[in-house]
């Protein structure tokens, strides 16, 4: 049996085959490499990035499989009408088919809802007999014991950074109103045994390791004996993480003797009053300036995840949200507009309202405005938000960042080269 496993890609990006900038970031993420693990030795399997390469149509195969987050369902699904068109049967998983599978359903053979562990064996003994399910769903939280090694060996050749995926926990003990985490996989954390992820960083080529949890310190205690085991180790990583560990002496120091070399902070907003509509309790605004200073003080970068668009807020957002991120020294920033992702309740609520602005799920990218905000009109706040992008990236507030953190030369390289990318891609013709 030959198993394709496709990762859609919006317009966009896959504008960018032809560009200098053609590389994709397909190996931060570990779905289609831990799918393939799980296939049995009689199951060639192909990873195909349509971020980088082509979709071999016309290549002799059994099964299609495609993942797709919201905006990248038009895209999946105009793949795998391709390939039904060829009678090649598709199956779709993912966070939209998890989220809408009767959507999913108009466009593919099969769909699996939730983390698929429990039920790809059957998908794939299914599809080998043509005996393929219109609906897989997997009916609890899987374990995260002996996973098997993620199949990476399949994205070698391809145009990726250089780093590592690896995960070590999934969920996150939050409940913020606009995440999709919960839905995906749960309120609370699951852990990995500390000695397995220990031995997918061992095995890492890179020096770089990424990792893929959603809060990398969801449990401050597990991720303390993890970073204690990794510090022999002598790599580097990335990762995603809560406000909340900037509040951690203890976890600091041994993040940053593990190799911590900068996090991904949802800081969201410099409205207090956003940040309570979103349930983001866990973030107080009068704290930001200290707890991005402590993040420095142990030489770790900081990315700010930002959000604009809540019910609150007004057009005078947009220069306060500028004004305090300079003001708080962040060193790079992930400007996004709030989404009422299908499926979720914050978009039924937007919905049963009548202030859902389009259907069009590829809108869905956290770029455009998909709803009706309450204090301004939606081109209001898609020029906001593309001015705030812009401003932050233009020269001058790049070169005083730089000159912030100009104390910490490996910081200073960090920050110089992804400030430097960030601007071209600002201010090229892609963006425009």
């Amino acid at each position: 049996m030959r198993l394709f496993l496709i990762a859609p890609a919006g317009r966009a990006l896959r504008q960018m085959k032809r560009g200098i900038l053609r590389f994709s970031t397909l190996n931060f993420a570990l779905t289609l490499p831990r799918l393939a693990a799980l296939c049995p030795p009689d199951v060639e399997v192909k990873i195909i990035d349509d971020q980088i390469e082509d979709i071999p149509y016309d290549e002799p195969v059994d099964l299609v499989g495609l993942t797709a987050e919201t905006p990248h369902a038009p895209r999946a699904y105009e793949i795998a009408e391709e390939f039904r068109r060829r009678g090649i049967p598709t199956i779709m998983g993912g966070a939209h088919a998890t989220l809408m599978p009767e959507d999913a359903l108009q466009h593919v053979d099969a769909v699996a809802v939730g983390e698929c562990e429990e039920i790809f064996g059957q998908i794939i003994e299914d599809a080998k007999h043509g005996q393929l399910k219109r609906l897989y769903k997997s009916t609890g939280r899987p374990s995260l014991e002996n996973l098997p090694q993620s199949r990476l060996d399949l994205l070698k050749g391809k145009r990726y950074l250089p780093l590592t995926a690896v995960e070590t926990t999934r969920g996150c003990p939050f409940n913020c109103a606009f995440c999709m985490v919960r839905y995906m996989y749960g309120r609370g954390v699951r852990h990995r045994p500390i000695g397995e992820v220990i031995e997918d960083i061992k095995r890492a080529p890179t020096k770089f390791i990424f990792f893929t949890d959603d809060n990398v310190v969801g449990d401050p205690d597990y991720a303390k004996e993890l970073f204690r085991a990794m510090i022999p180790l002598k790599k580097w990583w990335i990762g995603q993480a809560s406000i909340t560990m900037a509040y951690d002496s203890e976890l600091l120091d041994l993040a940053q003797k593990s190799g911590c070399r900068g996090v991904f902070v949802g800081i969201e907003s410099v409205s207090q009053e956003s940040l309570e509509n979103a349930n983001k309790y866990q973030n107080q605004v009068i704290q930001y300036e200290e707890v991005i200073s402590t993040f420095h003080k142990y030489g770790i970068l900081v990315e700010a995840g930002m959000v604009t668009g809540f019910d609150n807020e007004d057009t005078s957002i947009f220069p306060q949200t500028f004004e305090m991120l300079m003001e708080i020294g962040v060193d790079l920033v992930s400007f996004k507009i709030l989404t009422p992702y299908p499926g979720t309740a914050f978009f039924k609520e937007m919905e049963q309202a009548g202030r859902i602005l389009t259907y069009n799920w590829e809108m869905y990218d956290g770029e455009h405005v998909t709803y009706k905000p309450a204090r301004m009109t939606p081109e209001e706040l898609q020029k906001g938000h593309d001015w705030l992008r812009r401003k932050f990236y233009s020269t001058s507030p790049i070169l005083k960042r730089l000159f912030n953190i100009a104390g910490h030369p490996l910081m200073l390289l960090f920050s110089a080269v992804v400030n430097t990318a960030f601007h071209f891609i600002e201010w090229s013709d892609f963006r425009k």
